[in-house]
């Protein structure tokens, strides 16, 4: 088990370390036994409390404590170590203290075997002073029974021992060296770190194997001390804006990111680069200007291919405003910024249900706005984050707009992509960021004078289009019928002189429809054409199919400039805004024509139906009137196109609420038990027969959607049963759906998979596969299952090493090292065909490493053990480890074990001198394909690769190409 091995570095803390880190001698430690004990000295001491396995000499020894502090007077501190030394020996490298009671099966990669803390004090015993301290705590509860230690003595001694060493200690006391009463034994406790948790111990070890010290880790030392020093660094941090010469070492430094802009193949402006102007800025208030203006920049886009809807251009203008206008109080400034957040996160469930399309990012951009005026952009400036090693915000695979500035996601609106960056929108990207430092530099030398106007928003109008979610934030109008109504009135107007035209259209017991026109002052009536009448029926139709638990409206007003803007007024729910006066009866017959939900339902409108409930909307009704068509590119619920990956949120406006179930694949493992694997979260629609899969790499995507078509006769615990099969419309391309077994069919960019009839459903995906040889639905499967048996063979294996340690046979006629050959074989085998399949269906390389590089790598380190891997194979293996990034320690195994076998080739050293640049290179290879692919000039095209499409379990070609792709563009 690996252990740290800085101890050394902070318990002898060179001059420069000296100032923040410091050592506190706590005074001796009795070890009668010379068996060390480390544990809770309130809970976790007993009289079977384990020692560690390890002994050390019997004696008095002393305690140093490790405290990390930045304060000259020495009045806090984190104490984040404790140290016992045993000689004066250096320790040359630690391993885990150990009490033989552990299970190595339950510690996970990465994690260590430690102590339970639950009192916020740990100490370092020995078992003869265990029980003299049972003893003594035992005496004292005879004398008083009610006593315990803390409360009744080491509280108060912690505080005396406080007031008379209170160098990083509080009132209260953080340590205390307790004589035992009637003993001569010392035991030192101490604060535990941050208090309560689990910590591990570790033996420091001599060049002789000699235990000379032993350590207990409660904070992670170098994480601690680095969060110092930037603490630090921001108190010393002169910012160039804040200079005499502010200006012009601003414009320098900005005439430097212009240049970085200009030679950046992407047009991108990193990150890190961003940080650092902000910082020498030097005016958290400008900078929040600057965010803004980069929303200002992109919102037009907003309008122009979103939707006319004003929330956020509202919520914008209140936001800039507030930068440039601002005349408050600190109380009313505070509540001000509050108040803008909290709009922001009511508007962020609209942002989300707009999906992550080309332009509607916009409204994250200025919700993210409002966030960084609420936390003073602390979230662009990152003096907080302290895992910032200056990474770029085009790192990420896929969109996260909560890990995204502002002025991120308002570039990737304005170039229409809201994935990672890429070369072939580089011409806009640089355009952007050219523009964005002309921007900043205006703002630091005139911070009162705005860059961009936005516009005057129009009249929040009362009976509103926007007072419904049918409507309210759905991207756009339902266009067609809409824009015919528009011509229509256009048309029919044509000849006659006119400024701005008026439509009123009540659809109660018929439709009624008055056309006015105005000219200056003067305003006339005209009779309406016929047409118009069916376009507003459709218009209403069909806004009411986009959720119909919301209603219909009853009346509506088109107002229509002669230049073609219009606003649209909808009045749903106000009897008394009519512009006739309807019948009881009438409204009832509108309701049986178009039910709604009672939570859509007003008052009034209740009472009229008091007696006949049947009017109401069911579930069945409601399923019944869904309509699902796939036109190409387009998938469309109920006239509503959405874009995939799907949004939760989406979902949820056009079918209602969710429930969230679990999906799950079984097999049997070795031993015949069942096991249970591929566990999948989904929302499930039961009235409606739907099913959605949550994304493995983002619970926010939902990348594929389930139709149950058929009543199930065949339980499929990998995709929950609805209680309900799917009742309404599903089209394909214009045509009625038509089931077809077993079969996958792609219309456009989507794939549809049909399940066996017995199962009933069919899978709706759009895939995002490197390799088209087979369809995403083959890959995601070839992954679950790979990947499960893999892990499968990782258990059997451990199980056949125990039983061949113990000199048993652990499967009767067959020799344990025939069977541990073939599991090696098939353990690397199922790793790497998990990966390819991985990659090939377009998983991101950060979630295939999250998930199956260290299975691979071990899969590989335990193949050499039982066999040499032939130079035919190690080639993709190679690329994997190089294409996703396989931690140096385990390279280094791997490479060694290369060593060994005296195995060389000339693409495999190609691909290993990019992590360790001093491996030599062999002039032969087994892949002159490849060779000649990496070695050509020009540089020749990813799919000129050899075998592109030769892998069963993926794409191996795929992962070799990208790999070499990798070395050849590194720096």
């Amino acid at each position: 088990m690996a252990s740290p091995e800085y101890f050394n570095k902070f318990f002898n803390p060179s001059e420069d370390m000296q100032n923040y880190v410091h050592l506190l001698n706590i005074g001796t430690l009795s070890l009668p036994s010379g068996r060390l004990i480390a544990a809770d000295p309130l809970v976790g001491l007993s009289r079977d409390t384990p020692p560690f396995t390890r002994t050390v000499p019997a004696g008095e020894y002393e305690v140093v404590l490790c405290i990390l502090s930045d304060d000259p007077r020495k009045s806090y501190g984190e104490y984040a170590a404790a140290r016992v030394c045993f000689t004066n020996r250096p320790a040359v490298r630690f391993e885990q203290a150990l009490t033989g009671t552990e299970d190595p099966e339950e510690v996970q990669a990465g994690e260590s075997f430690g102590f339970p803390v639950d009192t916020g004090l740990a100490c370092f015993c020995d078992p003869r002073v265990c029980a003299a301290l049972c003893d003594f705590e035992e005496q004292m509860q005879q004398e008083k029974p009610d006593s315990d230690l803390y409360n009744d003595l080491w509280c108060d001694l912690l505080e005396e021992n406080a007031r008379r060493y209170p160098d990083y200690q509080s009132d209260s006391g953080n340590w205390l060296n307790f004589q035992i009463p009637g003993t001569n034994y010392h035991l030192p406790l101490f604060q535990s770190g941050y208090g309560d948790g689990c910590y591990s111990t570790y033996w420091g070890l001599d060049e002789e194997g000699s235990i000379c010290q032993a350590v207990i880790e409660f904070i992670g030392l170098e994480e601690e001390y680095h969060t110092i020093l930037r603490k630090q660094a921001r108190k010393t941090f002169q910012p160039d804006g804040q200079q005499a010469n502010g200006k012009e070492r601003i414009a320098s430094r900005i005439a430097t990111l212009r240049g970085i802009v200009q030679q950046h193949p992407e047009g991108h402006l990193p990150l890190a680069n961003r940080v650092e102007l902000y910082r020498h800025i030097g005016n958290p208030v400008v900078v929040q200007r600057i965010l803004c203006e980069c929303c200002k920049k992109v919102y037009p886009l907003w309008e122009q291919y979103v939707c006319k809807e004003q929330s956020f251009l509202r919520l914008l203008r209140a936001a800039n405003d507030f930068l440039y206008h601002n005349q408050e109080t600190p109380e009313e400034y505070q509540a001000t910024r509050e108040e803008l957040a909290s709009q922001a996160q009511q508007l962020s469930n609209y942002a989300n249900y707009y999906g992550e399309n080309a332009r509607s990012i916009t409204a994250y951009a200025i919700v993210k706005l409002c966030y960084s005026i609420l936390c003073g952009a602390e979230d662009v400036l990152l003096w907080e984050e302290e895992e910032y090693e200056g990474e770029d915000d085009t790192d990420s695979n896929y969109f996260d707009p909560d890990s995204l500035p502002p002025d991120f996601i308002a570039e990737l609106a304005y170039v229409g992509q809201p994935g990672a960056a890429g070369t072939a929108t580089a011409p806009l990207r640089r355009e952007y960021w050219l523009w964005f430092l002309d921007m900043a530099e205006t703002l630091y030398n005139h911070p009162q004078q705005e860059y961009l106007t936005l516009p005057e928003p129009a009249p929040e109008p009362g009976k509103t289009l926007f007072t419904r979610r049918q409507s309210y934030m759905d991207g756009n109008y339902p266009l067609p019928p809409l824009t015919e109504m528009i011509r229509t009135i256009q048309e029919h107007l044509q000849g006659i002189g006119w400024d701005k035209t008026e439509v009123t259209i009540n659809i109660f017991g018929g439709i009624s429809l008055f056309l006015s026109v105005e000219k200056g002052t003067e305003k006339q009536m005209v009779p309406a054409p016929d047409k118009l009448y069916n376009l507003a029926a459709n218009l209403r139709k069909q806004m009411y199919n986009r959720c119909p638990a919301e209603g219909a409206w009853m009346e509506c007003l088109l107002t229509l400039t002669r230049r073609g803007d219009f606003t649209l007024s909808l009045n749903y729910d106000d009897r008394e805004a009519l512009s006739r006066e309807q019948s009881l009866d009438t409204f009832a017959a509108s309701f049986k024509e178009f039910p709604r939900s009672h939570l859509f339902t007003p008052t009034w409108w209740q009472n009229l139906l008091s007696y006949d409930t049947a009017y109401l909307l069911s579930a069945a009704e409601k399923a019944a009137m869904l309509q699902i068509h796939i036109d190409g590119n387009i998938l469309s619920v109920n006239d509503v196109p959405l874009e995939f990956p799907l949004s939760p949120n989406a979902l949820v406006r056009l079918l209602g609420e969710e429930r969230l179930a679990k999906g799950y694949s079984t097999a049997k493992d070795y031993d015949g038990n069942p096991v249970e694997y591929n566990r999948t979260s989904f929302l499930l629609w039961n009235d409606a027969g739907i099913m959605a899969a949550r994304d493995d790499e983002d619970y926010n995507r939902i990348p594929v959607l389930y139709l149950q078509l058929l009543e199930r006769t065949e339980t499929d615990t990998s995709v929950p049963l609805p209680e309900h099969p799917f009742s309404g419309t599903f089209s394909l391309d214009g045509h009625p759906f038509r089931y077809e077994e077993g079969n996958t069919i792609r219309s456009g960019r989507f794939e549809i998979t049909f399940s066996a009839s017995a199962k009933g459903y069919v899978e709706i995906a759009c895939p995002s596969t490197r390799c088209h040889q087979f369809p995403d639905h083959h890959y995601r499967t070839l992954l679950q299952e790979n990947r499960r048996l893999a892990l499968d063979d990782k258990e059997h294996i451990r199980a056949l090493e125990k039983v061949e340690a113990r000199g048993k046979e652990y499967h009767p006629g067959i020799s344990n090292k025939k069977l541990l050959l073939q599991l090696s074989k098939d353990y690397l085998v199922h790793a790497f065909t998990a990966l390819s399949a991985g990659y090939a269906g377009g998983k991101s390389e950060k979630y295939l490493r999250s998930i199956l590089l260290d299975p691979l790598a071990e899969a590989v380190l335990k193949r050499y053990e039982y066999r040499k891997i032939a130079a035919t194979d190690l080639l993709p293996i190679v690329s994997a480890f190089i294409l996703l990034n396989l931690d140096p320690r385990d390279f280094g195994k791997f490479t060694d074990r290369l060593k060994a076998s005296g195995v060389r080739d000339f693409m495999t050293d190609t691909l290993i001198r990019y992590k360790l640049p001093g491996w030599e290179i062999a002039d032969t290879t087994v892949f002159p394909e490849w060779k000649a692919w990496l070695t050509g000039n020009p540089f020749p095209r990813e799919t000129d690769a050899p075998g592109a499409e030769e892998s069963p379990g993926g794409c191996d070609a795929l992962i070799i190409s990208h790999a070499i792709l990798k070395i050849r563009n590194k720096p």
